[in-house]
This record gives structure tokens, sequence and C-alpha cells, in this order.
């Protein structure tokens, strides 16, 4: 059954929401010339196998468990918490989720974080993730516990709830792995539902933090970004975090971002 288009007033409030934080930013976002518009379902399945797993069937099938139990708990290597090669392609000392929407054209937006860099303090732009810990039993627990910490709980219940069994209901096609980082990223689709739930969740991070930030823990703010309109960063702007750059790889995401 067709899912019901999204309402436009979501749309629209998500694009003007962009537009407030880019213009509080002081950015001024441009659209990559003569790119494709953003959409996760065609992409998965293309891309290099330079620095991501699972982007061509037979890929897929090799690692059609990555959403198993690791066999082992995780162990502490030179003070980082692992668990060591559980599917063939490399050690995993983090995880996280990029999420996403679609709106009623297919075109995308995704929901990032801009943080401030621990050592220099510059903005960086990052998706939802972190170290492993001792006590976790998979990496998609990993993902949803980075997530929490780092949005302070502020999710709706309802779609928060949807979030602990998220890799019950994906496929090896929907997660990435970033050997650089040793990361295990999970690309989460946001329903329909869900949509208003993730933009009061940006407004109720901003009351509640108010700009701070905690290093390691928690960003400067929460934004929706269409993807069509995805910033290009180079190093005398915004930062973008190597788990993310691979996780947009894969959609061939256009990225210009100029300070005016």
């Amino acid at each position: 059954m067709k899912k019901p288009d999204l309402p436009l007033i979501v749309v629209f409030a998500a694009v003007m929401y962009f537009s407030y934080l880019a213009n509080d930013l002081g950015l001024d976002i441009v659209a990559g010339a003569g790119q494709p518009a953003f959409s996760l379902s065609p992409a998965l399945g293309k891309g290099s196998d330079s620095d991501t797993r699972g982007e061509t069937p037979g890929k897929e099938e090799k690692h059609k468990d990555v959403f198993a139990d690791p066999p082992v708990p995780p162990v502490t290597i030179k003070n980082k918490h692992r668990w060591v090669n559980p599917y063939g392609y490399g050690d995993i000392c983090a995880a996280g989720m990029l999420f996403y929407f679609l709106d009623s054209e297919g075109r995308s937006t995704v929901l990032l974080q801009i943080e401030a860099d621990a050592k220099d303090g510059k903005k960086t732009l990052a998706a939802f993730g972190g170290k492993v810990e001792r006590e976790d039993r998979h990496w998609c627990e990993t993902a949803f516990r980075e997530f929490q910490e780092e949005t302070g709980g502020l999710l709706h219940p309802s779609a928060t709830s949807k979030l602990k069994d998220a890799r019950f209901r994906c496929t090896a096609s929907e997660t990435v792995y970033v050997p650089a980082a040793k990361f295990q990223m999970l690309y989460h689709r946001i329903e329909d539902e869900d949509i208003a739930h993730f933009q009061s969740l940006i407004f109720a991070y901003k009351a509640a933090y108010k700009g701070s930030t905690v290093s390691g823990r928690r960003g400067l703010s929460l934004i929706f970004v269409p993807v069509d309109s995805m910033p290009v960063v180079n190093e005398e702007h915004l930062r973008v975090k190597p788990e993310l750059q691979a996780a947009l790889k894969r959609w061939g995401a256009p990225l210009t971002l100029a300070r005016s």
C-alpha cells in the first residue's frame, strides 16, 4: 500500500528551519550543480569498495550476517572497547545512525548535528554515534545508546521505541563500515508519521541546551539538511566527520558550503 504524501507543511518547516540555522551560522548554502536528487533506495548497492562495505550484490551477500550478534562481548585493546573483526571486514570500535526521510517527490533530507571540535572548537557536521562500551551487546545497541546520549533523550517515546529494534528491520545494504574510523554506520529511514517528532526534537534540543555543548557527548545544535542542497566542506569551513563523509559518499551527495 502506498504511503500518503508527506504533508507540505512538514517539508516547508524543515526547509525553513534549515534556512534559519544556516543564516544563524553565517553560511551560504549552494546547491550542487548537475547532481541528482538524494534517494537512498536506488543508491544502496552502489559505490566504491575503498571505504564502505555492502555496496554490491556480492558484498551484500558476503556480509548478510552483519546484523547477527557478535560472537563475543567487546574486548579492550589499547584502552578501546571493540568487537574484533566480528563479520570479517574489520574491528568495530564505534557505531552510529544516519537518519533520513523522503518527501512526496522522493527527495531526501538528513538529520545531522553540529559539533564543536574537542581540540580547536571548529564546527563540524556529524551523524550520531560514538565508541563501543563494554556493556554493549551489539553495535546497533551502541548506535542507539549514543543517539540517546547525544540528543538528551528528547525524542518522542513512540519514535524512540522504533529505534531499539532497528536492526531487525534492516538489510546488509542499509549499513556501511568505515575502516579508517573502525565505525559501523546504520542508515535509518524516518517513517512519515514520525517526521514531526524529529522536527520537534530539533526545537526541544535547542530549548533545552541553548547552544551549550559537552565535548564528545552533546553538539551545539541539530539540523535537518535537504541533501540536494548538501554543503561541500573544505578545510576553511565546516568539517565533516569521516564516517559521515563515507555514508554520504554512497549517495553521491553534492556538497558546497561557503561562509559569507
